[in-house]
C-alpha cells in the first residue's frame, strides 16, 4: 500500500514537474524578486533545477507533514501576490493621472542608468581565482565558463537599475567599459565575476519615465486597497 501510494505521488509529481509552459515562465516573473529582469531561458532555468529537486524530495521521503505545510503556505504567498497583480491589471492610470503625478514629483527623479552583466557565482576565493584566471586567457568563453562553474543557472541580467546591485560591482560598474570582467567580488558569504554586458544613462524625461510612472501610481493605488480590503474584510 505504501509503495503503491508513493508510486501514485511520483506519477502525480511528474505530471505536475514536467514540460514548463510559456505560461509558466510569465507567472513565474510576476512572483520572483526582480523577475522582471531575469530573461525567459533564465527563468526557464530556475523552474528546471526547482522541479529537479522538487522530484528527488518527493521520490526520497513522499508528501511529509511539513512539506503539506510548506507547501500551503507557499501556495498562499503565491495567491496573494497574484490576486496584486489582478487588481494592478484592474487600475490602469491615465495621461491626466501620469502627468500630474510626474508634475508634483519631478524633483523626485534624477538620471538613471541600467545595465545588462552576466554574472558567474562561486562558492569561495580559490575557485574565483581558478575562473578569473581561466577568463583573462579566455574572455570570449564566458558563456561557457560560466555554465561548467557557476553555483546559479541564472547567468544573464537585462537592463537592470544600477541602483539594486552591490555597492563594489556598481563602484565597478561606474568605471567599466562594455565588454570587460571584473575580478572576483564577495558579496555576503559567495563570490562574483562579471562581464559587463550594456550600460545606459537614461535622462528623466516625461516620455522616459511615463513606465515608471505609471507603475508607481499602481503601487500606491493597489498597497492603500490592500490595507483597505484587510481593514474592512479581513479582520472581521
Amino acid at each position: 500500500m505504501i509503495k503503491k501510494s508513493l508510486s501514485l505521488v511520483i506519477l502525480t509529481t511528474t505530471f505536475l514537474f514536467g514540460n514548463i509552459t510559456k505560461e509558466e515562465i510569465k507567472i513565474k516573473k510576476q512572483i520572483i524578486p526582480n523577475g522582471k529582469y531575469y530573461t525567459d531561458e533564465s527563468v526557464r532555468n530556475v523552474i528546471k533545477k526547482e522541479q529537479f529537486f522538487a522530484n528527488k524530495f518527493l521520490k526520497e521521503f513522499g508528501e511529509t507533514e511539513k512539506a503539506k505545510i510548506a507547501i500551503k503556505l507557499a501556495k498562499q504567498e503565491v495567491l496573494a501576490k497574484l490576486y496584486r497583480e489582478k487588481l494592478k491589471e484592474k487600475f490602469i492610470p491615465n495621461e491626466e493621472a501620469i502627468k500630474s503625478f510626474y508634475i508634483d514629483n519631478k524633483e523626485e527623479f534624477a538620471p538613471s542608468t541600467t545595465i545588462s552583466l552576466s554574472v558567474i557565482t562561486l562558492k569561495n576565493i580559490d575557485i574565483a581565482d581558478k575562473v578569473y584566471k581561466e577568463l583573462k586567457k579566455n574572455p570570449d568563453k564566458f558563456k561557457e565558463i560560466a555554465k561548467k562553474y557557476s553555483l546559479d543557472n541564472h547567468i544573464d541580467y537585462k537592463d537592470v537599475s544600477i541602483a539594486i546591485v552591490a555597492p563594489q560591482v556598481r563602484e565597478w560598474v561606474r568605471k567599466a567599459k562594455v565588454g570587460e570582467i571584473s575580478e572576483p567580488f564577495k558579496v555576503g558569504k559567495m563570490f562574483f565575476i562579471d562581464k559587463l554586458n550594456d550600460k545606459k544613462t537614461i535622462q528623466p524625461t516625461y516620455e522616459n519615465l511615463k513606465p515608471e510612472l505609471k507603475t508607481l501610481l499602481q503601487n500606491i493605488y493597489i498597497n492603500k486597497k490592500l490595507e483597505q480590503l484587510y481593514i474592512e474584510e479581513g479582520k472581521k
